[in-house]
């Protein structure tokens, strides 16, 4: 199957909804702010009507009805819930493949991702499981104690740090092609993390100037 390298300026929306289906798993490709974001609302807003629907099902199917004043009708709820499941099963790894992509044409290497995101569950859960570990704690020592006060840092820490990794995210989402490409460099670090311009790239940049 031929890589999804989307060209800036020549993904139209039928471009970009043939090109995630066909990228259903394709993480190695390329993928343009049209081609990202074209899907992006597309299935937003999909999955924005079946909460809706899901919302008006539970509420018509009479289950909240403790006094037995309606009668129950559980089909539509079913149907819903189906849909529900099935959408969001279904477009996890279309929409993981079409966010890697769409980082990679920003300059952000698949794996560079994964790596960040990777430390932020693990920041995440550290978070988590800490706040778990000292809640009884807490509630039995002074609020200023040193117990809260590691509690209220650890906590406000992983809060913003996945905060600012989303963010760094969403940049990337709405930056051109080749963003944040580097130069070529000998760091394995930036390497890794980040795709780099090739020798004929940057002569060529560096020559246009004088051309003009």
């Amino acid at each position: 199957m031929k890589r999804i390298n989307e060209k800036p300026g020549h993904v139209s929306f039928g471009q970009a909804f043939k090109d995630y289906w066909r990228g259903y798993v394709e993480f190695l490709g390329q993928s343009t702010r049209a081609g990202y974001w074209w899907m992006t609302l597309l299935t937003s807003i999909w999955m924005v009507f079946l909460v809706v629907f899901l919302i008006i099902a539970v509420f018509s199917s009479g289950i909240f009805d403790i006094y037995g004043t309606t009668d129950k009708s559980f089909g539509p709820l079913i149907v819903a819930l189906i849909l529900f499941v099935i959408s969001t099963l279904g477009l996890f790894l279309p929409n993981l493949a079409l966010r890697i992509r769409r980082y990679r044409d920003a300059g952000l290497r698949g794996r560079g991702f994964l790596v960040l995101w990777a430390i932020d569950v693990v920041i995440q859960v550290t978070g988590n499981v800490f706040n778990l570990t000292n809640i009884y704690a807490q509630l039995a020592t002074d609020p200023t104690s040193s117990a809260a006060f590691m509690h209220t840092y650890l906590t406000s820490w992983s809060t913003l740090v996945t905060f600012a990794f989303s963010i760094f995210l969403f940049v990337l989402t709405v930056l051109p092609t080749d963003t944040v490409l580097v130069r070529p460099t000998s760091i394995s670090f930036v390497k890794f993390f980040f795709r780099t311009r090739t020798a004929a790239a940057d002569s060529e940049q560096a020559t246009e100037p004088d051309e003009k």
